[in-house]
This record gives structure tokens, C-alpha cells and sequence, in this order.
């Protein structure tokens, strides 16, 4: 199963009227449209929270990225020594684990030993 997300690039807009930000998907023709809405709160950093989730497309496919790039060296035991491997192993399990949650596998990576 492959992760259909919104395309474009996503931004945050804060709303004064609101006092919250909304995450919007901008696409190269400038089209785009509102996709969440970060609320006001006293308990956390409204700013930070938007930004985090704006930044999840990014941040996505960096992590496959490097799932990939750990799963050629990770995959072969032969290239690096044993204790690398294992470390190796182990960060392309957690990556591999949070790519599957993000595409809405949480149970596959689950019955494959992860998390």
C-alpha cells in the first residue's frame, strides 16, 4: 500500500481571527487548499505543532529515503562489521516501523517483528 497524501508543498497560515493556524497543501499553479486546522491552546506550542505538521511530507519521504539507503547496507551483513550491522538493522526496523504506521500499516509492521 502506497501513501496517497496531499501533494504540493503544505505551509501554515496563521488566522488572527481564530488564533490558530491553518496547514495548506500550495501546489506549482499557486492552487491549494486548506487541510487542518491547528487550535489555540495554553497546553502546548500552537507554532511548533503546525509547523511539525506541515513539515510530515518532508519529513516522510526523508525517512524512506534513508530506510532505502539502510536497507542496501543493512541487507548485506558482509559489508560492515557485526556490531554495525546490528545498529543498522535495528534503525532501518524503527524507520521501516514509522513509514508503515504513516501509510496506515501499523498492524503489517506490527506482524513483522516491529513496532
Amino acid at each position: 500500500m502506497v501513501m496517497e497524501y496531499t501533494k504540493g508543498e503544505w505551509q501554515t497560515d496563521y488566522d488572527e481571527a481564530e488564533k490558530g493556524y491553518f496547514i495548506r497543501n500550495v501546489l506549482e499553479d499557486g492552487s491549494g487548499e486548506s487541510m487542518a486546522f491547528v487550535y489555540p491552546s495554553e497546553d502546548y506550542d500552537i507554532t511548533a505543532n503546525a509547523n511539525l505538521i506541515a513539515s510530515a511530507p518532508d519529513l516522510y519521504e526523508a525517512l524512506k529515503h534513508i530506510c532505502d539507503r539502510l536497507y542496501g547496507v543493512a541487507g548485506n551483513e558482509k559489508l560492515v562489521s557485526p556490531e554495525l550491522y546490528t545498529l543498522l538493522r535495528a534503525l532501518y526496523r524503527e524507520g521501516y516501523d514509522a513509514v508503515a504506521k504513516a501509510n496506515g500499516n501499523k498492524a503489517i509492521a506490527k506482524a513483522e517483528g516491529g513496532k
